[in-house]
């Protein structure tokens, strides 16, 4: 390793190699919720029911809402997807102050908004999506009565 050259370049990637460090890797950001049907025995034919509620008990940050996506399967009839737009058979309406953030404590509810998901006794079954980088971790099955 007498060369100048060879020294260089070596000096030169590893100065680049020490401002770079951490570019490469992933952060993953932990996500807990908690569902409840708080208002049992609610769910009727029509198409505007509360069908159940999220709750985030556990976070490493507040989670944007246009990143949150719930999808419940409707098994023979196909899945819904339900989202903080009104724009779908299925939205998410939220409590707290933030408009756009699912925030620690805060409850979430997914509400039929057309289309009727669940009469009056059903299992819901559905999964709980974030961004890219998110583990989200809660219940899949619900069985509201």
């Amino acid at each position: 390793m007498d060369n100048p050259l060879v020294k260089a370049l070596f000096a030169l990637l590893f100065a680049t190699s020490m401002f770079t460090s951490g570019c490469l890797s992933t952060t993953t950001l932990d996500y807990r919720y908690e569902v409840d049907d708080e208002a049992k025995n609610s769910n009727t034919d029509g198409t505007t029911d509360v069908l159940f509620t999220m709750t985030l008990v556990d976070a490493d940050e507040a989670m944007p809402m246009a990143d949150l996506l719930v999808i419940i399967d409707m098994d023979e009839d196909g899945k819904v997807s339900c989202r903080s737009e009104t724009t779908s058979d299925c939205t998410l309406t939220q409590s707290g102050d933030d408009d756009d953030l699912w925030e620690l404590d805060e409850v979430i509810s997914v509400v039929e908004t057309g289309l009727d998901i669940c009469k009056a006794n059903c299992i819901l079954r559905f999964t709980v999506t974030g961004h890219e980088d998110a583990e989200i971790v809660g219940p899949t099955i619900l069985h509201i009565s």
